[in-house]
């Protein structure tokens, strides 16, 4: 499906693909603690994802422990969303929220795109060597999807896998202005509802959610311990 796909496929170059694999596989070993949703993304495999491993008889889940997976999936990143809502958000916020994102990505060379919105406008923008104009598409149809459905872009691609449809063929849905590939999460203040989202584009679908995941909770630890 097209909402399985790694951004970075839309870049031609093949060493550009590999360089990406390897800081997808670096960000990985490094938050191998905080990726909640390493233990189900072999389900349905991206290109930058390392090989899943030998299983007995066959390569492939059965149609019942896929959809378990699944499951787990979709439960874990409501739970996110659940869990990752902010006391207050501003200007600062979004600077300090960008830069965090912009930090990891620096330690492993990683060419990642990062778009923090909220309040109808962009407060932060970056785009890392190695990314290109397409990145921005990616970000722009990834937000959007965020902002109309109100959950991360992640998981509207794990709901629809679930359904065994096509987010890229719904009625009424243009996929030029929406897609349901991981790496877009919404922002939301406590008690107040969604304001925003926080996007990075670049490296795999499940790698570009856990970078915006990480950044978050590291926000929300600094909040918390605020008077």
């Amino acid at each position: 499906m097209a909402s399985q796909r790694g951004d970075n496929l839309l870049f031609k170059n093949t060493q550009r693909k590999a360089s990406n694999t390897t800081h997808t596989q670096e960000y990985c070993a490094a938050h191998n603690s905080t990726s909640e949703i390493k233990a189900h993304i072999a389900v349905k495999q991206s290109p930058l994802e390392s090989p899943p491993m030998p299983r007995q008889n066959t390569g492939h889940p059965t149609a019942n422990e896929a959809l378990t997976m699944n499951n787990d999936i979709l439960k874990t990143l409501l739970a996110q969303e659940d869990e990752l809502q902010l006391r207050y958000f501003n200007n600062q916020t979004a600077w300090e929220l960008g830069t965090l994102i912009k930090t990891a990505a620096d330690q492993h060379a990683a060419p990642i795109a990062i778009e923090i919105y909220a309040f109808e406008q962009v407060l932060f923008s970056y785009f890392m060597p190695g990314t290109n104009k397409d990145n921005q598409d990616w970000i722009n149809r990834k937000r959007q999807s965020v902002m109309r459905f109100s959950h991360s872009s992640y998981y509207t691609g794990q709901y629809n896998a679930a359904k065994n449809r096509d987010f890229e063929t719904i009625p009424h849905l243009d996929p030029k202005q929406y897609c349901a590939h991981g790496g877009s999460f919404p922002l939301r203040i406590k008690n107040s509802g969604l304001i925003g989202a926080v996007t990075v584009s670049g490296l795999a679908q499940e790698v570009d959610h856990q970078m915006v995941i990480d950044a978050l909770r590291k926000i929300i630890a600094v909040q918390a311990q605020e008077k």
